[in-house]
């Protein structure tokens, strides 16, 4: 079990090398590093999204970002009555579930130093 885990580790690592060698020449590393300044996004999450969602001012309003990533309250309404639910998981799930993983590590207390 021991090996596996090192294996992992070492298979991790190797692809963030390879990631951050290329950073330098991608047009949106500045969004990258800004994304990485934050608490609970690595590096493979701050990729990951911005490979998915591309330049972030396509959308109008951070609630139609939102929106794509199926990260709003779904809805039921008759007449007066208006009930939120659970997030609605329309979108893209990729993004979605390295958000949300982002969102569990960022609960965590951060690390000294």
């Amino acid at each position: 079990m021991l090996q596996a885990e090192r294996n992992a580790r070492e298979s991790h690592d190797r692809l963030n090398g390879h990631i951050e060698a290329q950073m330098p020449e991608w047009g949106l590393a500045p969004a990258l590093n800004a994304l990485q300044a934050l608490r609970g996004v690595a590096l493979i999450s701050a990729v990951t999204f911005l490979a998915e969602i591309g330049d972030v001012r396509r959308f109008e309003a951070p609630v139609k970002l939102m929106a794509y990533l199926g990260l709003v309250p779904s809805e039921n309404s008759t007449g007066k009555t208006t009930k939120r639910g659970r997030i609605t998981r329309a979108g893209n799930s990729r993004v979605r579930h390295k958000l949300i993983e982002c969102a569990w590590t960022y609960r965590l207390p951060a690390p000294p130093g």
